[in-house]
């Protein structure tokens, strides 16, 4: 499919199983974005999405950032609770396809 990203998030555990979450969108061109920032837009939430599929992380309604200067403080402890899983994000691989 031409223009797509497609993000991979593969969970795995030192005994060797894995689980695998994909996620395929086009570009995120919303707003004013130049096209690296929408591919980079669009990595993101797919990053976002297969970590949160992979771990069954339970989450609110997701206002595309809308809030993030309204509860900064909540933000910032949620952070500090979990470093390891933005760790394990960031080793999520993508691809245009």
């Amino acid at each position: 499919a031409d223009g797509y990203l497609k993000i991979i998030g593969i969970l795995s555990h030192t005994s060797g199983h894995s689980e695998q979450d994909e996620f395929i969108a086009k570009a995120d061109d919303s707003g004013s974005k130049n096209a690296i920032q929408a591919l980079g837009s669009t990595r993101s939430y797919g990053q976002r999405y297969t970590t949160i599929a992979l771990l069954n992380i339970a989450t609110s309604e997701d206002d595309d950032g809308q809030a993030m200067g309204e509860d900064r403080r909540h933000q910032e402890m949620s952070r500090g609770k979990l470093p390891h899983i933005s760790r394990r994000a960031s080793a999520i691989s993508s691809s245009v396809i």
